[in-house]
């Protein structure tokens, strides 16, 4: 396997497609760009599932959520002897890369009075408290180190409710914390100390994978100040007063749950001054820089450790957000474009010189994904795999 390149993933929760600054001019995202640049940008990638647990398992294992059986985020494979095939980080550290995983996976996968696996990552951190579900075993945990730090964190989000996505979640607010003790600045600093040391006789895998530009929109202030309200554009309403028959229509009829919650940000929406609804376009845009600015801070550092030279970088989301459109909706949860649609980039020394800078309009998916850096870490396909 000699050769074999590292492998950076880079994954963010809930962001759009157009919200990287190849595709939507407005946004600030230089170091999203400077791969983009790089290498070559999907304009047509879709999740296979927009909602964390489903997407993040098909992306992990390259099956779509029909064959795994894990269709919404209560679902996910309990029992870790009958996983369908290795998931992605268990497979690399079988073909011989040290893997080490900072930030969110979602599996879905704990059992009340077990220890959920790490599933494959030799070192692990994650932005949670440890009686978190979402803890894996050998873990660092963000109270660990820094409680007090999360503990102001979840006392700022505490009126936007479950998940931080209420209305006022999508309203946010200028944070008081400083970046560094939010939950994706607690995932960045330990991905940075690791690249203090990384592996010498091993290829890297390292998965960073951030908690936002999903809500709740508390921004630092240095990451609103790049942008001037005067210059967000208001989201222009649909011309129906509700969603004529669409799969929408359905999903509300089907799920009282989703019908009330769409209903409550509806109507706190249409109570908003059009400044404020155009703040929250602000706030989401301003996540997605603070997180580029972290993606950047870890790309320099790698390139210093000579982490670049033979690599593969990958960045995608999990799946986009309404942010507004379609009747007020907000979320994910439904196939209109700007939920199952995606921003993937693959860059790196991998990328062909001839390929980089490219946009590709092929038909693409997260499912390709793991097939891709099989294929990148000179595995044999596996046929078993549809992507």
């Amino acid at each position: 396997m000699s050769g074999q390149p590292n492998i950076l993933f880079l994954m963010t929760d809930q962001q759009r497609w157009d919200c990287i600054g190849r595709f939507n001019e407005r946004i600030k995202t230089p170091a999203l760009d400077r791969l983009a640049a790089q290498g070559i940008a999907f304009r047509q990638a879709v999740c296979q599932c927009p909602m964390c647990v489903p997407s993040r398992n098909s992306l992990m294992f390259g099956l779509y959520p029909s064959q795994l059986g894990v269709l919404t985020n209560a679902d996910g494979i309990t029992d870790e002897g009958s996983l369908p095939v290795p998931p992605l980080p268990k497979l690399l550290a079988e073909a011989g890369y040290f893997t080490a995983g900072f930030g969110k996976t979602h599996w879905g996968h704990a059992v009340p009075g077990a220890t959920p696996s790490a599933r494959g990552f030799t070192v692990r951190a994650e932005g949670q408290p440890r009686s978190s579900p979402l803890y894996e075993e050998g873990a660092v945990m963000m109270d660990d180190e820094d409680p007090e730090g999360l503990a102001a964190y979840f006392a700022e989000v505490s009126p936007f409710g479950p998940g931080e996505e209420n209305w006022r979640g999508y309203l946010g607010c200028t944070s008081t914390v400083p970046a560094e003790h939010h939950r994706d600045g607690f995932i960045f600093r330990k991905c940075m100390e690791f690249l203090d040391h990384p592996p010498q006789e091993q290829p890297l895998f390292l998965y960073l994978s951030f908690l936002k530009p999903h809500a709740g929109f508390n921004v630092p202030p240095e990451f609103e100040r790049l942008y001037n309200l005067e210059e967000i554009p208001d989201l222009e309403a649909p011309p129906w007063a509700e969603e004529p028959d669409t799969h929408v229509r359905a999903l509300a009829a089907a799920s009282p749950v989703l019908r009330e919650i769409h209903e409550q940000r509806k109507a706190a929406w249409l109570r908003l001054p059009p400044r404020q609804r155009r703040l929250a376009t602000l706030r989401y845009w301003a996540n997605c820089s603070m997180l580029d600015h972290f993606m950047g801070q870890v790309l320099e550092k790698a390139a210093e450790k000579g982490l670049l030279d033979n690599a593969l970088i990958v960045f995608c989301s999990d799946h986009g957000d309404m942010m507004g459109e379609r009747d007020h909706r907000f979320s994910k949860y439904c196939l209109f474009d700007a939920s199952v649609r995606v921003p993937l980039i693959l860059s790196g020394s991998y990328i062909k010189a001839e390929q980089r800078g490219a946009v590709d309009d092929r038909a693409a998916g997260l499912i390709d994904l793991l097939p891709t850096v099989r294929h990148a870490a000179g595995l044999a396909a596996d046929r078993r795999l549809p992507g």
